[in-house]
């Protein structure tokens, strides 16, 4: 069975930041209108519930800085281990072409 075909796809209704998405593939018909509604309802509470709290405290602020950060940390240490991984090689092949110059290969 096949889980993001494009019916679910337009089935969703994006969230905002702490508001997850809503999914009405298994709301029935009659009262999608009534989830969607009482979806945007809930991000408009989230919103003037954010704008209360002091800046320090909010989702963007802790949240989205933290997950910006990881993913730049972790784009970092990608960058780390793929220059090691090609020092590594470059050393090898170094001491291959070093090994062969010393001793190339006999001609039969």
């Amino acid at each position: 069975m096949k889980q993001n075909t494009p019916m679910k796809q337009n089935m969703i209704v994006k969230g905002y930041n702490g508001v997850m998405d809503l999914d009405l593939s298994l709301v029935p018909e009659n009262v999608r209108k009534i989830a969607i509604d009482q979806h945007f309802e809930d991000i408009a509470e989230y919103n003037a519930y954010q704008a209360s709290l002091p800046p320090s405290l909010r989702y963007e602020n802790t949240i989205c800085k933290i997950s910006k950060q990881l993913k730049l940390e972790e784009k970092h240490v990608r960058l780390r281990n793929e220059k090691e991984v090609h020092d590594i090689q470059k050393r090898d092949k170094d001491r291959i072409d070093s090994y062969y110059l010393r001793y190339p290969k006999s001609q039969n």
